[in-house]
């Protein structure tokens, strides 16, 4: 340090010193300087540069990240609306043309999953069932239907759903897909994997001679049982639940006028090439090579329902336009407007990424809201719901369910369902449940079906319940669902009110018998000779203690087949000598009325019946057709065969039955004059009474009426079997 000083002690004393300005307008301190600014300039333009760089990279990476969650998400959600479809036919037997146009319209796809052609079923048909498949779609209505493109295969899928069923969509109806190679390379994936599976590039049936567009479709299988192997899923197939699509009104749903500040296309598969382009954002099909666009621009692949798609996306002039003001030119001008401009462009990705996330909150929270709805629903229902998986556990447990058993939600769930059934009934239920949940053996015929059991408490106590039950299946793992109704109050009532129609009933026999014979007594002049007036008045009276006595037999009655009780004697006889008997028996009744009974054509076979109550259905029968024939008219009673059964029938020309009365023809106390002074009289129970012996007897009853031409009342019963059957039955 001293060397130095001293150096430099004698330079200065050797040269004289110069003036600062003189230093500073050095050639050489102007280079140093100038050279030293270029150095910064340069620094600060690489930094910025570089910076810029990678905020335009990112900004671009982030919205073709949004744009392939857009359309993954829009492609996922027609995926669903599919299940749904799929879903229907898991849990309905027959999914009719109505019900799936009506399940269709529910959905509101024009409204909920813009860019759809339309979703449809797609039936999987073999060569032996072309024919009947055929006639039976032409039977609903369609006479010119048939399979497209005719020729012999050994396989054949058909288009027999297709909603909206448009002029466009009309174009593919009775289409058999599988014979595209395109869309049969998907239809297999799907079948064979029973997961989702879109086609490749193709143009839809639906296409007219306007505005043609590229088309793919996407396919969900549905099959007969639930499957888990492949041979299964070929076994078991029934068809393809399907949606068409035309590319660009799928690309305007998704992404409405587009994306802004991106074009982009996509291609079908791997390759990006002319030949597989299925959409192209700016609608030209740009031929120009990918190495003399936008050194931004990437390629991305997209894998959907097994199917890969290529998007090229690269930034277009909008994007450009944005990206100027963030070039290293202008930071070079004005370092804090470029700061500025950074500030905004961070500051709207941030509010990009902020709208996102409230987006997917709000999501959340509306799941979250429908979850508390279904719970709300639940909770209130009246009645028990129970849900269980396919081992038989408890998986839900309402509100009602609580109050009935005493269990609360925590310790039913996970628990077997059997702990709500008393110890004598589990071994039984153990036996059906596995035949319930696979869909045969005894316990399928449960489904849909209403059965009392005796359910158990938690304190150990027992009561009659109401059961409903029924399958649904989350991924294929079948579910059951159990709707119960504690029906204790209901048979108290109803064994009150039995109790109290056998006991009213009884006791008034006794005194109407009395009181019958007495007035009999009297009007026969037992006590004298009874006055003219007197007379007609006893006559009066005993008519109405005869009418009394008819309503309570057929109140017995009723509560009888209610209540199960009616003892059947079942044998053979032969239809002839029934129909005789018929007549014989009403005979006198008919000619009272001025009535004739005429026996017209019947069948030499037999059936097997109770003939008491055979003659209770045919004199309620006969004695209604005479009550509303006209004297001098007739009453004609026939047999013959119809459908495998025996059909009786008692024909009258009267007035017919009022349109009005027709729907409550069979209920009781039903009349179509049920004024106090109606003309026919009748209790109003002899046609719901020969209804539920017809149907006791094992066969059905009905009717045609045409006004002022008459009334045709008839019932079907089987046909008796080589063996005879003899004795009672319950």
């Amino acid at each position: 340090m001293n060397d130095v000083n001293k150096s430099m002690t004698d330079e200065v004393t050797t040269n004289p010193p110069r003036h600062w300005v003189d230093v500073i307008h050095s050639p050489r301190i102007a280079w140093v300087i100038l050279f030293m600014s270029l150095l910064v300039t340069l620094a600060a333009w690489q930094l910025s540069s570089s910076y810029a760089e990678n905020r335009t990279r990112d900004r671009f990476d982030f919205q073709v990240e949004e744009a392939q969650l857009a359309i993954k998400k829009r492609m996922l959600d027609y995926e669903q609306m599919l299940r749904g479809g799929v879903g229907l036919f898991n849990s309905a037997q027959v999914v009719s043309r109505s019900m799936w146009h009506e399940y269709i319209n529910t959905l509101e796809i024009n409204r909920h999953y813009p860019g759809v052609q339309g979703v449809g079923f797609s039936r999987w048909i073999t060569a032996a069932e072309r024919q009947g498949h055929i006639d039976s779609v032409r039977n609903e209505g369609f006479p010119g239907y048939t399979i497209k493109p005719e020729g012999k295969r050994q396989h054949y899928t058909s288009i027999v759903y297709l909603e909206p069923f448009d002029d466009r969509n009309q174009r593919a109806f009775g289409y058999d897909m599988y014979s595209n190679e395109i869309r049969r390379e998907a239809m297999s994936l799907a079948r064979d994997t029973g997961e989702a599976a879109l086609s490749g590039r193709v143009t839809l049936l639906q296409e007219t001679n306007k505005d043609i567009q590229p088309g793919f479709l996407m396919y969900l299988p549905v099959y007969h049982h639930p499957v888990n192997t492949l041979e299964e899923r070929r076994a078991e197939l029934i068809g393809f639940v399907y949606s068409p699509f035309r590319i660009r009104d799928l690309m305007q749903g998704i992404l409405g006028a587009g994306l802004p500040e991106l074009d982009f296309e996509i291609y079908d598969g791997d390759a990006v090439t002319t030949e597989q382009l299925l959409y192209d954002s700016t609608s030209n099909i740009n031929q120009q090579s990918q190495q003399q666009r936008h050194h931004l621009a990437k390629t991305e692949q997209l894998h959907i329902a097994g199917r890969t798609w290529s998007i090229y996306f690269s930034p277009n002039k909008a994007f450009e336009s944005a990206n100027e003001i963030s070039q290293p030119l202008m930071i070079a001008v004005g370092g804090v407007i470029i700061d500025l401009l950074l500030f905004f462009i961070i500051l709207s990705l941030t509010r990009l990424r902020h709208k996102a996330q409230q987006l997917a909150r709000e999501m959340i929270k509306q799941m979250g809201e429908r979850e508390q709805h279904f719970k709300a629903i639940a909770d209130t229902a009246n009645d028990a719901i129970v849900s269980t998986n396919k081992t038989g556990n408890i998986t839900y447990f309402n509100k009602t369910a609580q109050n009935i058993f005493g269990y609360s939600t925590a310790e039913a769930l996970h628990q077997p369902i059997a702990i709500l059934m008393p110890e004598k009934f589990r071994s039984q239920h153990n036996q059906k449940f596995g035949s319930f949940i696979s869909g045969d053996g005894d316990g399928a015929n449960l489904i849909g079906k209403t059965i009392e059991l005796v359910g158990l408490r938690k304190d150990g106590s027992e009561f009659p319940l109401e059961l409903s039950l029924a399958t649904w299946q989350v991924g294929g793992v079948p579910n059951v669902n159990a709707i119960i109704r504690d029906i204790t109050e209901r048979k108290k009532i109803d064994r009150m009110k039995s109790e109290f129609v056998s006991t009213v009933s009884h006791e008034l026999r006794t005194p109407m018998t009395s009181i019958r014979g007495s007035l009999a007594l009297i009007a026969n002049g037992v006590c004298g000779e009874v006055p003219g007036k007197a007379l007609d008045l006893l006559d009066v009276a005993i008519r109405n203690i005869e009418r009394l006595n008819r309503l309570i037999n057929d109140i017995l009655d009723i509560e009888k087949i209610k209540s199960s009780q009616l003892q059947l004697n079942i044998n053979r006889h032969e239809i002839g000598a029934l129909l005789h008997q018929a007549v014989e028996t009403n005979f006198s009744a008919a000619d009272v009325m001025q009535v004739q009974l005429q026996l017209g054509d019947y069948t030499n076979q037999s059936i097997n019946v109770d003939i008491d109550r055979f003659m209770q259905i045919m004199t309620n029968l006969i004695t209604n057709a005479v009550k509303f024939s006209q004297p001098g008219g007739t009453v004609l009673i026939d047999a013959s065969s119809h459908e495998g059964k025996i059909r009786f029938s008692v024909n009258d020309h009267g007035p017919g039955i009022a349109k009005e009365f027709q729907e409550r023809i069979f209920g009781k106390f039903a009349q179509a004059d049920s004024s106090d002074t109606r003309s026919k009289g009748g209790t109003g129970l002899g046609l719901s009474i020969a209804k539920s012996l017809t149907e006791r007897l094992g066969g059905t009853i009905g009717y045609h009426s045409e006004a002022g031409v008459g009334t045709r009342f008839y019932f079907d019963l089987p046909v008796a079997t080589d063996i005879a059957v003899k004795g009672e039955s319950n």
